[in-house]
């Protein structure tokens, strides 16, 4: 089972988002998974947050702690990020040939032509 957010978008360009409660089945005659929907929350931006919450708190007494403390937020909100250094990114970034790009045997890109073959 899983929280699954579905989008939609009206013609005037606005998307609007749904949460369902869903799991997977497999289809009789073809054996591929398909989604079918256990209950339908609404719109994500008017779902009580609170009331998803108490439904995780709720599934999670069936949990051992070890799983629980896996669904536990690992950073508590006291804690804070201190920035040790930052630095000014300058010049062209050339992120180099896309990956796959063919080389020769020195490395250097597009010089496959002159390689000679059998070597």
């Amino acid at each position: 089972m899983y929280l699954r957010e579905t989008r939609r978008t009206n013609r005037d360009g606005s998307v609007v988002r749904y949460l369902q409660l869903a799991h997977n089945e497999r289809h009789p005659v073809t054996g591929s998974p398909t989604a079918k929907v256990i209950h339908n929350f609404g719109r994500a931006d008017q779902v009580d947050r609170e009331a998803l919450a108490r439904l995780v708190s709720s599934v999670s007494r069936f949990l051992s702690r070890e799983q629980q403390a896996l669904l536990a937020p690992q950073a508590t909100p006291t804690e804070q990020v201190e920035v040790v250094e930052s630095r000014r990114l300058v010049g062209d970034l050339d992120p180099g040939p896309p990956a796959g790009a063919a080389r020769d045997r020195r490395g250097d890109p597009g010089g496959c032509d002159r390689a000679a073959p059998g070597r």
